[in-house]
């Protein structure tokens, strides 16, 4: 008799796939306007970041961040409004990639430096990792001083030299300011308006 007859086996039948499914996340900070002026009193300015998750996305995610100062100036807690640093847990749905939180600072009418702080991310929930954690901000100074001072204050009253002095602004010069200006007298022989030219105090 023939021998049998082999056939090759069906390789769609032993054959079969599987896919690896990322379960990993991450979380990154980026700034979306944290350099800004630190406003007057009562007017608090905002500073904005958002919080990106990114990977698998299908399952509830939570971070924690936190404002400190740093550098030569560092902001405190007496510069954001409720005079603490601000600080949070964000807490991601099912689905949700983004999120948007906003500071603000407590305004104030003191000339001082610009001032910086951090945003930063930390303990996020589960297995997620950390990206970019920590983005800087400038709390910067919108205030100014105007101080006047004598340049030749003293001259005899006939002399062709007038007196005259000088104003001067520190802080914040970004903007345009005036002052008015008025001569009193003062001491024990105050000038009045006979002593000046046009009989009037200037």
């Amino acid at each position: 008799s023939s021998p049998p007859e082999l056939h090759a086996p069906d390789i769609s039948s032993v054959v079969a796939t599987g896919t690896i499914v990322n379960d990993d996340t991450m979380f990154s900070l980026a700034a979306v306007q944290m350099t800004g002026f630190e406003g007057n009193g009562g007017t608090p300015q905002p500073f904005t970041f958002s919080i990106t998750r990114s990977g698998a996305v299908g399952q509830s995610a939570s971070v924690a961040w936190s404002v400190v100062g740093f550098g030569a100036n560092p902001a405190d807690a007496a510069d954001f409004s409720g005079a603490e640093l601000p600080g949070g847990v964000i807490t991601f749905t099912n689905g949700q990639t983004i999120e948007t939180v906003s500071l603000y600072s407590a305004g104030d009418d003191v000339v001082e430096p610009d001032e910086t702080f951090a945003v930063l991310l930390s303990h996020p929930s589960g297995a997620a990792t950390l990206g970019t954690s920590a983005i800087a901000g400038i709390i910067a100074n919108d205030d100014s001083n105007l101080s006047i001072a004598p340049l030749a204050a003293v001259q005899a009253e006939d002399s062709a030299t007038p007196p005259s002095f000088v104003v001067t602004r520190s802080g914040n010069l970004s903007v345009a300011q005036s002052a008015i200006w008025a001569v009193a007298g003062s001491g024990a022989n105050p000038a009045d308006a006979a002593d000046f030219t046009g009989g009037v105090l200037p």
